[in-house]
């Protein structure tokens, strides 16, 4: 989804396009966290994420970080699935087995 679609799908008129955009380009910023629970919600609402995951890391050093597939965003605390190839797996550092099914597994995402 592009920031346009996301902001169209947040604001709840119109009118309030602008201001959801202006909303999620400051979250784009480095440094800038989402301070209320509800703007969370309200974004998850439009998108799957977990919001634990984007509080640590909005929180939490770069090691700590947790390891997300950069194509579907799922995570070894929020495998995804798919019917042809079940529960994903890391194909690689960065991407699991439903976005790269043609790799053999390197660690489990469960």
């Amino acid at each position: 989804m592009s920031i346009r679609t996301v902001a169209s799908m947040l604001a709840r008129n119109a009118d309030e396009v602008a201001t959801a955009l202006d909303l999620i380009h400051a979250l784009e910023t480095p440094g800038n966290t989402a301070r209320q629970p509800e703007t969370l919600e309200a974004l998850r609402s439009i998108f799957a994420f977990d919001p634990d995951v984007y509080r640590q890391l909005a929180t939490e050093p770069a090691a700590r970080h947790p390891r997300i597939c950069r194509g579907c965003g799922c995570s070894q605390w929020d495998p995804c699935a798919s019917d042809e190839h079940g529960a994903c797996a890391w194909a690689t550092d960065s991407a699991c087995t439903v976005c790269l099914p043609d790799t053999t597994p390197v660690e489990c995402c469960q």
